[in-house]
């Protein structure tokens, strides 16, 4: 496993991933605008910047820039670059994009109408954004990238992020009355609940989603340090 984490084969395959990921996203972006114009009076567009705000596309693109800066680092042996290389990084972005993928096929595909029928390319892309990417990068974390070893305690700067873009969508949301997921809104079906019951059902999705990350970091870096590099 060693052999192939170092391989130049292993960093060619890790670029066209890259770049599939950062390729989505821009290309999601453009057909999100023309599918979905932006109407921050709603709150109910999907294109323009409000797509910016969604976890998937934030953690694609975290994934994508890792897995090209990583490539570039190991063809060309970018000593400047091996910082990318550190497991915390690297689990940080792990986390997210699982989480991207068990969310989507776990809750939204259930509570959300994902109709993607209008182009076959944005399905594809749609696809590549909640499903590729993440099995593929989840899958590398199960190589011996770095003999580095993390601890549970160090992985809990893996939260900072969720907990940011909790805040950040909170206050964007109360701004503009765009929220990028149901389970982040306190508005149901057009109607704004009773202030109290809509932010508390919000704070206990809040509770759960936080309990997932922690749940699922700690099982990050228990297999990683004892399959990976014991």
């Amino acid at each position: 496993m060693k052999k192939i984490a170092e391989s130049k084969l292993f960093a060619a395959i890790c670029l066209a991933f890259g770049l599939v990921a950062l390729a989505s996203v821009v290309i999601q972006i453009f057909f999100s605008n023309l599918l979905f114009p932006s109407s921050f009076e709603f709150g109910e567009a999907l294109g323009g910047v409000n797509i910016l705000a969604y976890f998937t596309i934030l953690s694609n693109i975290f994934v994508g820039l890792w897995l090209v800066i990583f490539a570039v680092y190991k063809l060309f042996n970018a000593k400047i670059l091996s910082f990318i290389a550190d497991p915390l990084l690297q689990g940080a972005f792990t986390l997210y994009i699982f989480v991207t993928g068990v969310v989507y096929f776990g809750i939204l595909t259930f509570i959300m109408d994902l109709d993607f029928e209008a182009t076959a390319l944005f399905g594809v892309i749609n696809y590549i954004n909640h499903l590729i990417m993440p099995l593929f990068f989840t899958a590398i974390w199960f190589l011996p990238i770095s003999d580095k070893r993390i601890t549970h305690k160090g992985a809990l700067l893996w939260l900072t992020f969720p907990l940011l873009y909790f805040v950040f969508s909170m206050i964007r949301g109360a701004l503009t009355s765009f929220y990028p997921y149901p389970f982040l809104s306190p508005i149901l079906l057009g109607q704004i609940w009773n202030f109290l019951n809509g932010y508390f059902l919000v704070g206990v999705a809040f509770v759960l989603l936080l309990g997932f990350f922690t749940l699922l970091s700690r099982l990050f870096v228990y297999l990683r340090n004892r399959f990976v590099i014991a």
